[in-house]
């Protein structure tokens, strides 16, 4: 709801004050009279309160309209005055408008208040709203030449009829070397540094008809003869009913060595890669021949050692059988490490393809349990397993999960004095439902503390005083492998262990198909 108008009215008597406010009842808006009696009210409610139209009395008892005005002119100026009298004569009338009246009205003519009150509140509100005009205006004006004075850009202010330089800006005079009277009064054709961007007043002319130019890589000169990348941006715009042209000149010089410099790493990046690839390639090839030239005779050297211990080569001595023993066993770990070198250069090179097949893990874990218990029995070790058949079988790879915990059962047997126990245990994940949770727990002697973080490093191997001696090395890549493996398959695995107590290896495999390439080691890894 709109405030009402606010009006004050200096007038000693009541009777014309009522008739005032009648007549002041016919408006279109909402109205609201204060009546001052004499000079004392009148100046307290100019000091205390903002008024939208004042209304006075001509004569009054040791006081006038004049005064009136004179005092309205100086607390409230913009606030239309009108003045209404019995005897003010045409004089007198016009005396009070050069001195600021709005209007007059005669009180024995009251029918023009009304007609005189609605123009003069009119006539405020257009004085109002031009004067807030003007003001944002200078305002414009100012944040328009800090914006000019403090750019980051070059630029010039042309006359669309001369072509003349009207303004430059600080950033340009700096950025060229030129001086501020080298520039204004100047055409725009005639300043040399700009002689490949405007080269004639016919190029101006295009500029003008077509109002917009834009230049995304022109080279200008500076005033010691340097040659800078700029970029040329040019329109035409009205001002004061004038139409003028800014040309905005951006110094990219730094931006083109950028550019280059990325177009040169780039280049350099490109080659580095084919030069990449020819190594995956040349590396695969190693592996595969690798494969091929150590796994076939070290096969056969293992299936002749069989034979003979088979007696098909003749009886053997107990001494001759122990031997052989050995060269087979050497045979087997030595196929293994080969086995494991060639899953990281799968691995690495992303050659690690995996068949995902939905399948009960229950079994799977049963199976590799069964399968290592008389390498645990022979130890004295008791391996057993807890695996509920009700589990939902999950899409995985079972030749590479049935390694994974081959290598974890195998390391927990080899850690694992006689007498210790080791668990293999299936379950749904209680951190992530969305899972199941393999875990391999043994009683062995555990893993230091400061190592924990390091061994599902490649080539990393637990050192300890308590390591068994009798236990041949490893080439540090299996715990490594592990993880890829699970990673590949959308899982996570990681240790719990404290020294002399054992160790706990934890993997998740997801219920749903969602392998991922694992971040780890800098690898991109085939889905």
């Amino acid at each position: 709801m709109n405030n009402p108008v606010l009006i004050l009215y200096l007038e000693d008597d009541p009777r014309d004050a009522e008739l005032v406010r009648d007549k002041l009842r016919q408006t279109p808006m909402a109205c609201e009279l204060r009546v001052a009696r004499d000079r004392a009210e009148y100046e307290a409610a100019l000091a205390q309160t903002r008024f939208d139209l004042i209304l006075s009395d001509y004569k009054l008892p040791n006081y006038d309209g004049m005064a009136a005005l004179a005092l309205a002119r100086a607390k409230q100026p913009e606030i239309p005055f009108v003045l209404i009298s019995g005897t003010l004569g045409e004089e007198s009338a016009v005396d009070c408008m050069l001195r600021g009246a709005t209007d007059y009205v005669l009180k024995q003519r009251l029918e023009r208040l009304v007609p005189a009150v609605l123009r003069a509140l009119t006539e405020a509100e257009e004085r109002r709203k031009r004067r807030e005009a003007e003001e944002m205006v200078r305002a414009s004006e100012v944040q328009y030449r800090r914006l000019f004075e403090t750019a980051q850009d070059g630029i010039l202010i042309l006359d669309t009829g001369t072509g003349m330089v009207m303004d430059v800006n600080p950033f340009l005079i700096e950025l060229l070397g030129f001086s501020r009277e080298q520039f204004l009064g100047k055409k725009v054709w005639e300043l040399g540094f700009l002689k490949d961007i405007v080269a004639n007043q016919a190029t101006f002319s295009e500029l003008l008809e077509k109002e917009y130019v834009r230049y995304e890589d022109k080279p200008l000169e500076t005033s010691d003869g340097r040659r800078i990348e700029v970029e040329f941006v040019s329109n035409v715009y009205q001002v004061d009913h004038k139409k003028v042209i800014q040309c905005n000149i951006r110094d990219i010089t730094e931006r083109k060595k950028a550019q280059a410099k990325l177009r040169r790493m780039s280049a350099e990046l490109e080659q580095s890669n084919r030069d990449l690839q020819r190594r995956n390639q040349e590396i695969q090839t190693f592996y595969h021949t690798l494969s091929h030239e150590l796994k076939t005779p070290l096969t056969s050297a293992r299936e002749f050692a069989a034979l003979v211990m088979d007696g098909l080569a003749g009886p053997l001595t107990k001494t001759q059988l122990e031997y052989l023993g050995i060269v087979k066993e050497s045979c087997d770990q030595l196929r293994f490490h080969i086995n494991d070198l060639l899953d990281v250069a799968r691995l690495e090179t992303g050659k690690m393809n995996l068949e995902f097949q939905t399948a009960p893990l229950a079994a799977l874990v049963e199976r590799v349990v069964e399968m290592l218990a008389p390498a645990a029995a022979g130890k004295g070790v008791r391996l057993s397993c807890d695996s509920p058949p009700d589990l939902p079988a999950v899409p995985i790879d079972q030749q590479r999960i049935q390694q994974v915990l081959t290598n974890l059962t195998t390391n927990a047997i080899k850690f694992t004095p006689a007498g210790g126990q080791i668990r293999v245990s299936l379950s749904e994940s209680p951190a992530s439902p969305e899972c199941l949770q393999v875990t391999v727990r043994d009683t062995g002697r555990g893993i230091p503390r400061n190592q924990l973080g390091l061994i599902f490093n490649r080539l990393y191997q637990v050192n300890g005083e308590d390591s068994p001696a009798e236990s041949p090395r490893g080439l540090g890549l299996g715990l490594n492998i592990c993880q890829e493996l699970v990673q590949l398959h959308g899982g996570r695995i990681g240790v719990e262990s404290e020294l002399g107590q054992g160790s706990t290896f934890t993997f998740t495999l997801p219920k749903r198909h969602a392998p991922v390439n694992p971040p780890g080691n800098g690898l991109q890894l085939a889905p």
